[in-house]
């Protein structure tokens, strides 16, 4: 989660404790008409609504960094020409242009350091 959705969690953590809160204080209030049922019932929507709520704001959060990943995407696709256009066919490369590819190694020494156990 990027910051901003952080800063919505933790907001969306504090108000669930600040309800928790109230309605344990509510209980305690009005203890003579409540029973540790109706807390408890209380207690687990407070629980399943923060949970439900904090999977929305993750999705909703990771939605909108993949939003803008795609208009990133779209825009740098806007920005640069296509490379496949009509008539490139004909292109011929450089006279100096290899014929094939290949790579050639020479006097080359290559050695793994390990970090935990050096040698």
């Amino acid at each position: 989660m990027d910051t901003m959705g952080q800063w919505l969690a933790l907001v969306l953590d504090l108000l669930v404790t600040a309800l928790a809160t109230l309605t344990i204080g509510l209980a305690i209030a009005f203890k003579d008409s409540t029973t540790g049922a109706q807390i408890g019932l209380a207690l687990s929507v407070i629980l399943t609504i923060s949970s439900t709520l904090g999977r929305l704001l993750e999705s909703w959060t990771q939605l909108e960094t993949s939003l803008g990943a795609v208009a990133r995407v779209k825009s740098l696709e806007e920005s640069f020409l296509a490379e496949d256009k009509e008539g490139d066919e004909d292109l011929e490369p450089f006279a100096g242009w290899p014929d094939k590819g290949a790579i050639e190694f020479k006097d080359v020494v290559v050695r793994y350091k390990c970090v935990f156990f050096p040698l």
